[in-house]
C-alpha cells in the first residue's frame, strides 16, 4: 500500500511518500529523489507492473521503475502544474493526469516504462514493449470543427517502435520491420537520443526494385511510341525535354510519379487518353498480423514482434 501526505497548507512542501509491505504495521518513505521542494498530492501503481509508480506534485509527473528506489521526471511538453490525480487506462495503458488548471493530459500507452526494471545492464540498445496497433480507418466528416469544441490530439498514426539507448549519438540507428507473412521488409533510419525513443513506422512497405524498373521501362516504352505520333512543334519540344531527364531519370517512386504526371500533362489530351500511361505506384500497406521489429545501432541488434490489428469498426 502506498500513500502521499500532503501538507502545504501549513506552508510545508516537502513530498511525502510512504510503503508498506505489512499491512500498515510498518512505513518506509520512498520519495528520495523527488524534487523537496513541492509537495505530492496522488501515487499510482501501474497494474501490469508492480515496480512501475507515477506520483504528481505541485509541478509535475513523475515515475519510478525501482518501486520507489529512484525517480524521474515524466511526460515531455506537460506544462508547470499541479497533478491532483491520475489513473491508467486499463485497456489502452495510456497514463491520464488530472490537472489543476490546465485540462486533462495523456500519455499514450506507457508499455515501454514496462520494460525498464529488467533491462540488461551489459547493453546498449534495448527494444521496450509496445501495446498492439490497431489500424484505424480515418474519414472526413464533411465539416469544419469548431474552434472552441473541447478535444484532445490522436495518437500518430502507425505502429510506435519504442527502444531504449545507453547513451545519445550522432551515428543513426536502423530501423527494420520484416512481416512474418509475405516477408516484406520497410528499412529507415533515425538520429537517436540518449534514453527512451518512439518512432512511428507508417504501415506501409515500398515497391519492389523490380516494379521499380519494370515501370520505368513501362514509361520509356511510351516515350518512344509517342516519337511517331507528335506533329506539332511544341508537342516535339515538350517530348525532346522529357526525353532528355528519362535518361537522368531514378528508380525512385516518387520520382517516377513525378515523370509520369509531366507525360500526362503533356500527351494525355492528345493521344488514347491518360489510360494510356501506367498507374501511379503507390506503397504497399500492411495487413493484419505479426511483423518482426529489428533495430540496430553499431554492433548491438535489438528484435522483438508485435502485432497489427485491423479496425474493429469496420466489422459491422
Amino acid at each position: 500500500c502506498y500513500v502521499t501526505l500532503d501538507n502545504h497548507r501549513f506552508d510545508d512542501m516537502t513530498p511525502y511518500l510512504f510503503v508498506t509491505e505489512d499491512h500498515g504495521k510498518t512505513w518506509k518513505r520512498i520519495s528520495e529523489g523527488l524534487n523537496p521542494d513541492f509537495s505530492l498530492y496522488v501515487v499510482r501503481e501501474d497494474h501490469k507492473d508492480p515496480n512501475l509508480l507515477f506520483v504528481g506534485s505541485e509541478e509535475a509527473v513523475s515515475f519510478s521503475y525501482d518501486r520507489g528506489n529512484s525517480w524521474n521526471e515524466f511526460m515531455a511538453g506537460m506544462p508547470t502544474v499541479a497533478i491532483h490525480d491520475m489513473v491508467i487506462h486499463p485497456r489502452d495503458h495510456d497514463l491520464v493526469a488530472g490537472t489543476h488548471g490546465r485540462s486533462a493530459w495523456i500519455m499514450d500507452d506507457i508499455s515501454p516504462l514496462r520494460g525498464l526494471s529488467s533491462l540488461d545492464q551489459n547493453t546498449s540498445l534495448t527494444l521496450l514493449p509496445s501495446r498492439p496497433t490497431t489500424d484505424w480507418y480515418y474519414f472526413y466528416e464533411g465539416r469544419t470543427q469548431p474552434s472552441f469544441e473541447f478535444r484532445g490530439e490522436n495518437p500518430p498514426y502507425g505502429m510506435p517502435i519504442n527502444f531504449w539507448i545507453r547513451s545519445g549519438s550522432e551515428d543513426s540507428i536502423s530501423i527494420e520491420v520484416q512481416s512474418q507473412e509475405n516477408g516484406l521488409i520497410s528499412k529507415w533510419k533515425a538520429i537517436p537520443k540518449q534514453g527512451i525513443n518512439r518512432h512511428f513506422w507508417n504501415l506501409e512497405f515500398p515497391v519492389s526494385e523490380d516494379s521499380l524498373k519494370s515501370y520505368k521501362n513501362s514509361l520509356g516504352v511510351i516515350l518512344k511510341d509517342l516519337k511517331k505520333q507528335v506533329e506539332t512543334d511544341i508537342q516535339k519540344d515538350s517530348l525532346k525535354i522529357l526525353q532528355k531527364d528519362f535518361q537522368k531519370l531514378k528508380e525512385r517512386k516518387s520520382d517516377l510519379n513525378s515523370f509520369r504526371k509531366r507525360m500526362v500533362k503533356s500527351f494525355a489530351g492528345f493521344s488514347k487518353g491518360s489510360e494510356y500511361f501506367p498507374k501511379k505506384l503507390f506503397s504497399i500497406h500492411a495487413d493484419p498480423g505479426d511483423y518482426t521489429i529489428i533495430v540496430s545501432w553499431g554492433d548491438e541488434i535489438s528484435e522483438s514482434v508485435q502485432s497489427l490489428k485491423a479496425d474493429p469498426n469496420l466489422d459491422w
